[in-house]
């Protein structure tokens, strides 16, 4: 993609124990220094940070149950950019495909993310498609 430095944010793929919740956090934060490289800048946050564990599996209290990892804006519309981060064997849960609709719907893109390289690739697809 343009204006990226593929060397600089390397793959949160190589993380010691795939799935575990050190490795969604590492994720997570490779994505969100991706996004602070590029170029125009792709303004966005973390949310969702500090998850508990519950018998349900981890989930993030005061959060919107479904709701992403990374929430930006895409310039220079200004449109929505969601990224959710899965690793491991997990998948989108019934809440997120749900929101994940709704936003879409609304206009949003919409990336469900197991590695840097697949934001780079989204993105990529988003700049040559719209």
């Amino acid at each position: 993609m343009r204006g990226v430095s593929r060397g600089v944010v390397r793959d949160a793929h190589c993380c010691p124990i795939r799935g575990s919740q050190d490795a969604h956090a590492s994720l997570v934060r490779a994505i969100v220094d991706l996004l602070g490289l590029m170029r125009p800048r792709i303004e966005c946050s973390a949310v969702n940070q500090r998850p508990v564990e519950t018998r349900k599996g981890w989930r993030c209290p005061g959060a919107c149950a479904g709701f992403p990892d990374v929430v930006g804006v895409l310039p220079p519309d200004g449109r929505c950019l969601l990224i959710e981060a899965k690793t491991g064997e997990s998948q989108l849960r019934v809440e997120q495909r749900a929101l994940r609709g709704r936003w879409v719907a609304a206009g949003a893109l919409w990336i469900t993310a197991r590695s840097v390289s697949d934001v780079v690739e989204a993105l990529d697809w988003k700049q040559r498609c719209g």
